[in-house]
């Protein structure tokens, strides 16, 4: 009963929403990050990602976004991503996006292209500094890939977003 209770107040909730919605938001987001991972050794990556994503009944994110970056042994790292997620609101002020990525990757390895298939976390916490810029900072980001074997990144990136 109990569970039941929950579920109809979630329900709830998110109908509200979607019955003050006033449409889609749509926003850029630029953000950069270190992120630290065995691939192929124990190495700093630095990385730059670009992303667009709509926001339907204040609480649905989608997304793409794509990441430009090197590190350690690899001299290029490029990804191409989908992003799905939902937006929890703390205060007026600050929100958290919770989700996952998921795309392909090309990495060059010692001069040697690998294609792996990439999923990520998505954490961000959101603080609107003006009307039109937030602060983005997601404090941990996981990201494996996989072609054959999986390989995983873990680190935190900070960066600015501009809803339209």
């Amino acid at each position: 009963m109990r569970t039941t209770s929950i579920a109809i107040v979630v329900v709830l909730a998110l109908a509200c929403a979607a019955a003050a919605d006033d449409g889609p938001r749509v926003a850029t987001k630029l953000d950069a990050s270190l992120a630290v991972g065995p691939l192929p050794a124990d190495d700093v990556f630095d990385r730059l990602d670009a992303s667009i994503g709509a926001t339907m009944w204040h609480r649905l994110h989608a997304g793409l976004g794509g990441a430009l970056g090197t590190g350690g042994q690899a001299s290029f790292l490029g990804e191409a991503y989908g992003e799905v997620g939902l937006w929890l609101h703390a205060s007026a002020n600050v929100d958290l996006l919770i989700g996952w990525r998921l795309g392909r990757a090309r990495l060059t390895i010692h001069d040697m292209p690998v294609n792996a298939t990439m999923t990520a976390s998505l954490f961000e916490v959101r603080l609107r500094l003006r009307p039109r810029v937030d602060l983005v900072v997601a404090p941990f980001t996981i990201t494996g890939y996989y072609s054959g074997l999986w390989a995983f990144l873990a680190g935190p990136s900070v960066g600015v977003a501009v809803p339209w």
